[in-house]
């Protein structure tokens, strides 16, 4: 797996995009996705997949009601910089569902391979 904090995202730079007041490097790399001033950052596929891993703990989340010890596989919809919320999509058994987070509560972004 690919992290994007090392991949040249998120070089240094300490003032967010916009100016806006969701700063962080996780928050810079969600507001350029959905602004699309970068492309497909993970791999050659149209949808890319994201494991989340919120700050303060070393396991990627898991938002799976099933029991289940597999972090949950995401796909980013779009950010919204007036209030720091991210939409993802994840798929639980035969439903999609949406998950939202504040991405100054994010502490990485790891890319699912191909």
């Amino acid at each position: 797996m690919s992290s994007l904090l090392n991949d040249g995202c998120c070089s240094g730079n300490t003032r967010s995009a916009s100016g806006t007041k969701c700063k962080g490097c996780v928050c810079d790399l969600l507001s350029q996705l959905s602004n699309q001033n970068i492309g497909n950052i993970c791999s050659t596929t149209m949808d890319q997949a994201f494991l989340l891993l919120p700050k303060g703990d070393s396991k990627p989340i898991n938002a799976n009601e099933n029991g289940s010890s597999v972090p949950t596989e995401f796909t980013f919809v779009n950010f919204d910089p007036e209030n720091c919320c991210a939409t993802f999509t994840f798929t639980e058994g035969p439903s999609t569902r949406k998950f939202i987070v504040d991405c100054r509560s994010l502490a990485g972004i790891v890319c699912v391979p191909d």
